[in-house]
């Protein structure tokens, strides 16, 4: 499931990630099944990581979870 709105975090940007990591030698997943999971764990955290940073009054864009919110 993607996250609804606006990210930062696109699929062009994850592939220039991996890509490094590649070159690397690092054993890595497929880049479509990795792209998936990071999708589907993002989903999970992410609100819980926002009310903390809510809670803690971290200004927007200090996080950079928070840094595409407007």
């Amino acid at each position: 499931m993607p996250l609804t709105g606006k990210s930062w975090l696109h699929r062009e940007l994850f592939e220039i990630a991996y890509g490094r990591l590649q070159h690397m030698d690092l054993p890595l997943r497929d880049v479509d099944d990795a792209w998936d999971r990071l999708q589907r764990l993002r989903t999970v955290y992410g609100v819980q990581l926002q009310s903390l940073i809510d809670y803690l009054v971290a200004t927007a864009g200090f996080w950079g979870h928070s840094a595409e919110l407007p």
